[in-house]
């Protein structure tokens, strides 16, 4: 199982963008209410931390990758695009609706 993993992450390494992607949507699930329950986040971001750390990643697309798919997530439980069609805001504001 550590060699699978091991692996895995050596070849997030090599494929940055595809590290980027993947980010996003293990960040995306992990936010999810019921999917959250399966998805291994924290294997996944602590092994892309170790990529950042030497030097085989870039950090600002990973967290930019990570923060936008914690958002979409947190904002659209149904698993669809809903940030704009929601009636909370994209920080999760009340938005007055007009009568």
């Amino acid at each position: 199982m550590t060699q699978r993993l091991s692996q895995f992450v050596d070849f997030l390494g090599a494929h940055q963008s595809l590290a980027i992607l993947f980010a996003f949507l293990v960040a995306f699930g992990n936010a999810l209410l019921i999917v959250g329950l399966f998805v291994p986040s924290t294997v996944v971001r602590v092994g892309l931390g170790t990529l950042i750390g030497l030097d085989k990643m870039v950090f600002l697309p990973v967290f930019a990758a990570t923060v936008a798919g914690a958002i979409g997530g947190v904002h659209c439980p149904s698993g669809r695009a809903c940030i704009g069609n929601s009636k909370f805001g994209l920080f999760g504001h009340f938005r007055a609706t007009a009568r």
